[in-house]
């Protein structure tokens, strides 16, 4: 479950009593102060700032227990790239490849992530985990999706152009090429 510390989460549960003739009368517990239960099942966690929290609960019908733990975790809200979000690499020369890696916030949430590729003629990728290693294959415009994998409307989107060659300009081929004769200075 995902628990967001400005709201409270509500999940029901389902307890069936054998045989279908003895009472259906059930008892919720948990040990968590914030776990509470209304007679028909209905489970509330929050509010409360705790996260990563393995909670036990418990149903009681006439003595006989069946007990459950659950985990509460951090609502992933945001994916943070180590490095630039709009990237340059080059097809030929230079900066051929890059690496990005990904964490997500608050730190307290999840951290696996899911990379796509969304141009592959553009661009390649090799993950592993939260590391992402990029090279360039084709000139043009590509990008790479990645989201927490476990909520995945938490994404960010990387943007890189490809270029088909580094362009390196000294001072005086620039003047040369200007038409301006700086004196051999």
């Amino acid at each position: 479950f995902f628990e967001d510390e400005k709201y409270e989460l509500t999940k029901y549960f389902t307890v069936t009593v054998s045989p279908d003739t003895a009472r259906q009368d059930v008892e919720w517990a948990s040990a968590a102060s914030f776990v509470t239960f209304t007679e028909d099942g209905k489970m509330k966690i929050g509010p409360t700032n705790m996260t990563y929290n393995d909670v036990e609960i418990s149903v009681n019908s006439r003595g006989k227990v069946a007990t459950a733990k659950i985990t509460v975790l951090a609502k992933p809200l945001d994916i943070l790239i180590d490095g630039k979000k709009d990237l340059n690499l080059y097809e030929s020369a230079g900066q051929k490849t890059t690496t990005l890696t990904a964490s997500i916030y608050p730190d307290s949430a999840p951290q696996d992530v899911v990379w796509t590729n969304k141009t592959p003629s553009v661009i390649s990728i090799s993950t592993n985990g939260n590391t992402c290693n990029v090279e360039a294959l084709a000139a043009g415009n590509a990008e790479i999706r990645v989201e927490s994998a476990r909520y995945d409307v938490c994404f960010e989107i990387i943007k890189f152009t490809v270029y088909n060659e580094e362009l390196s300009v000294n001072s005086q081929g620039l003047l040369t090429a200007m038409g301006i004769d700086d004196g051999g200075v």
